[in-house]
């Protein structure tokens, strides 16, 4: 029997932390699921409603991957 919500043994802030730790200003779900050992769907489920509540920001490119960063990810220092 499975029940909705978050997977309890990874929490958002938990998260949020692989998606700030990769080279790059966003990471994609896969990057992700990698650093925190949960399937590819499972982060992308979390992170959309993350987005959804304004805690991240999340696009699609094209029909490609979902990626995420932080707010003011990709603001200039000029």
């Amino acid at each position: 029997m499975s029940t909705r919500g978050p997977d309890p043994k990874v929490s958002d802030a938990e998260l949020t932390r692989a998606m700030n730790n990769t080279d790059e200003p966003f990471a994609t779900a896969k990057q992700i699921a990698e650093s925190v050992g949960l399937s590819s769907f499972r982060v992308r489920q979390r992170m959309n409603s993350l987005s959804e509540a304004g805690e991240i920001e999340s696009a699609r490119l094209g029909e490609g991957p979902y990626i995420y960063w932080s707010h003011g990810s990709f603001e200039s220092d000029t």
